[in-house]
């Protein structure tokens, strides 16, 4: 192979690679078991097409499975969420009461199923990026009574218009273009290698 076809494979891999970057997807939360307890974390864009807000007030990290409540973010009192309604999806997730998060990231992002309603920061703006986190010290999947599976709440058909909990789910399978961009980087690995070994010097 041609040095000159380095620039190609590169140019090609960061083709590949704007797309997933640019993109946030739907929202998806997951509930996992850690060694310092159960740890939230929420990830992804909501598009808010469609629905109006209805009330504006202070919120927590918080999970309440028996009435399929899990707000995601600080363990201290966030200001200035949004609450939106006739959110469509499941009223449960389990058989646990009220606990609220010891700890936490970014701000508050949550769903109630049993009410129908979406929790989003009131600065939100529709269809961009979410990322926060929430964290329930020494706890675990019996102790707060959650049950494992996935659950979803709709509000629409658009391709962010809903809120996927996946509990118990750590590993996600990689887009088709996520899978490209890494075959991209191990053919450029290859080339490398396969460069220096014909440029070596031979020994005496």
């Amino acid at each position: 192979m041609k040095a000159s076809l380095a620039l190609p494979i590169l140019a090609a891999c960061a083709l590949l690679g704007g797309p997933v970057a640019a993109n946030a997807g739907p929202y998806v939360v997951t509930i996992n078991e850690t060694a310092q307890g159960v740890v939230v974390t929420g990830s992804g864009a909501i598009d808010l097409t469609g629905l109006t807000p209805h009330l504006a007030f202070s919120d927590i990290g918080q999970l309440n499975p028996q009435a399929a409540v899990i707000h995601i973010g600080p363990g201290d009192i966030v200001d200035g969420v949004l609450e939106y309604d006739f959110i469509k999806g499941p009223m449960s997730f389990g058989s646990g009461v009220l606990r609220v998060a010891d700890d936490g990231s970014g701000n508050v992002v949550g769903i109630c199923g049993i009410c129908g309603t979406l929790f989003v920061p009131s600065f939100y703006v529709s269809d961009t990026p979410l990322s926060e986190t929430s964290t329930y010290a020494g706890q675990d999947f019996a102790s707060l009574g959650v049950t494992p599976g996935t659950y979803e709440w709709t509000w629409g058909t658009g391709a962010d218009q809903s809120f996927t909990l996946k509990i118990g789910e750590v590993l996600a399978i990689p887009e088709p273009a996520t899978l490209s961009l890494l075959a991209c980087g191990l053919g450029f690995v290859v080339y490398l290698t396969h460069r220096r070994q014909r440029t070596a010097p031979v020994a005496a």
